[in-house]
């Protein structure tokens, strides 16, 4: 019983701690920091106990992360590529058409 508390707990505070430092990624990602713009594609490709796995706003920030510098993350585009579907990829292209984002 006193486990299953533990665990409950644990769990609320990892989920509260995730959500926060999201909202936090997502803030800078915005503002053009391609750090964050990078760590939150690799949120986003994995998923987490409080984000759900997004492939395809993960490519888009590993685009826009490639353009801004980070030569890392063209490689990890290509590789989520495999991963996705064909209407998440035409999705995803899209997505980076409309913010000026190609390669």
């Amino acid at each position: 019983m006193l486990i299953k508390f533990f665990n409950k707990i644990i769990y609320y505070y990892r989920h509260h701690f995730e959500r926060k430092m999201y909202h936090r990624l997502c803030e800078y990602a915005e503002r053009g920091n391609v750090n964050a713009q990078f760590e939150l594609a690799q949120i986003y490709e994995s998923g987490t106990l409080a984000i759900k796995k997004n492939f395809v706003d993960a490519y888009v920030l590993y685009i826009m992360a490639y353009l801004k510098g980070e030569n890392e993350a063209l490689g990890c585009a290509q590789s989520l590529e495999k991963k996705m579907s064909y209407d998440e990829l035409e999705l995803a292209r899209k997505a980076a058409k409309c913010l000026g984002v190609s390669i």
